[in-house]
This record gives structure tokens, C-alpha cells and sequence, in this order.
């Protein structure tokens, strides 16, 4: 039985009727090769598909890493901080992100962040590349946010400074971040991502790793 204390990286999976996609999803992070212990805190924002029933049969399976937080009503339609709960449950010493549409297509994305972090005491975020899969077309491309291709001031792999990061906004998407838990903040509206980079880049600079490590969906 895993140890609270022996968990190392709590990572935070936001669905919503995600029920096509969500056993990929996880199964990507199970798949992780890493030296320590994590957690998969899968907060689930009242489904209303077959999502809740696929989270409890991963949960049965996987009892010590599965830690699902089940909404009764729909928090991201009432704008409240439906990420404020998960992530406080985290007990890792970092948070990484994940969302129940999109996977994890590298099984080395969390040892090599948590590495990077552990040895980067300034660094307070670090993300890296994502590709894009198109699910209408069903094709990949190697760029994020299609309708902001080549146009958002992203220079690539590398040391961001805190008005760099500001600048991004929400080009960060949570899948691809991961950051200390020694600094929380409390988000009270939907737009985690925005909101959460704008926080790290409060506290100090980030950093891209040059190695595409997520699939972003765009359905």
C-alpha cells in the first residue's frame, strides 16, 4: 500500500463527459515509468455519459493511485473553481495536469519534468511541447491552438521569465505544466489555465522542455 508520503507528484485530471476518451486518458498516465510514487486525482465536473461509471472500475483497479472527486452539480457552468478541490487534496510535493479528452503520448513525461524541477530550485513551472489531434479530420499536427498557429509569442524550448509567461496566457494548457505544491492558489473561475500561469509567474520564471509529451484533442 502506497504512503502518503512517498508520493511525489499528484496529478490532477479534470473531465467532463469525456466517456470516448477518458480510459485513454488515463491509461496514459498509468503508464508513466518513473522511480517514485504519484497519485491521480481525476476530478469528475458532474458527467452525465458513462465517464463516472469508467472512473469507478479504474478506481476499483487501481485503489492506492485513482483518488476521483465526484461533482453531484456541474461547477464550470456556475464559473466557480471547480479546480480548487482536487488540488487541494494533492499530497505530492509537485502538481502536474492532465484532461480527460486529451493523453499523454510520452511514458517518461513525468520523470523528466520531475527532474528538471528537482534540479531547477528557481524554476517554478515547467511545461513543454504538444502536438494537436484534430478528431473531425483525424490527424495530428505539430502545433497547439490551431486558430493561434505560429502567431502567440512562444520562442520554443528554454528559460521563461516571469513577463514571458504572462504573455503567453493561456497558451499553457494544463496538460502539459507541472509545478510545485509548496504554492496553491485559489482559482474562483474557469479559466484554470490563464490563471494558474498568471500564478507561477507571480512566484518566479518557467521553463519549455523541447520534447512533445501531450496530445491535445480538439474535437
Amino acid at each position: 500500500k502506497m504512503d502518503n508520503k512517498d508520493i511525489k507528484v499528484s496529478v490532477v485530471c479534470l473531465t467532463f463527459n469525456h466517456e470516448k476518451y477518458i480510459k485513454q486518458s488515463i491509461d496514459s498516465i498509468l503508464s508513466q515509468k518513473t522511480d517514485f510514487d504519484f497519485e491521480i486525482i481525476i476530478n469528475d465536473d458532474a458527467s452525465t455519459d458513462g465517464t463516472v461509471d469508467i472512473i469507478k472500475s479504474y478506481q476499483e483497479k487501481y485503489p492506492d493511485i485513482i483518488k476521483p472527486v465526484f461533482h453531484e452539480e456541474n461547477q464550470f457552468s456556475k464559473n466557480e473553481g471547480y479546480i480548487n478541490e482536487p488540488v487541494g487534496k494533492a499530497k505530492g510535493e509537485y502538481i502536474a495536469f492532465a484532461c480527460g479528452d486529451d493523453y499523454w503520448c510520452d511514458d517518461q513525461k513525468l520523470q523528466i519534468q520531475y527532474d528538471f524541477m528537482e534540479s531547477h530550485k528557481d524554476i517554478k513551472i515547467c511545461f513543454h511541447n504538444v502536438k494537436t489531434y484534430f478528431e473531425k479530420t483525424k490527424k495530428f499536427e505539430d502545433y497547439y491552438y490551431p486558430w493561434k498557429a505560429l502567431s502567440w509569442p512562444f520562442k520554443g524550448a528554454g528559460y521563461y521569465s516571469q513577463s514571458e509567461l504572462i504573455a503567453l496566457g493561456n497558451i499553457i494548457d494544463g496538460s502539459i505544466m507541472i509545478h510545485r505544491s509548496d504554492y496553491i492558489p485559489q482559482i474562483d473561475c474557469t479559466a484554470e489555465d490563464f490563471y494558474f500561469t498568471l500564478s507561477m509567474a507571480i512566484q518566479g520564471p518557467g521553463w519549455c522542455i523541447d520534447r512533445t509529451m501531450v496530445v491535445y484533442r480538439y474535437t
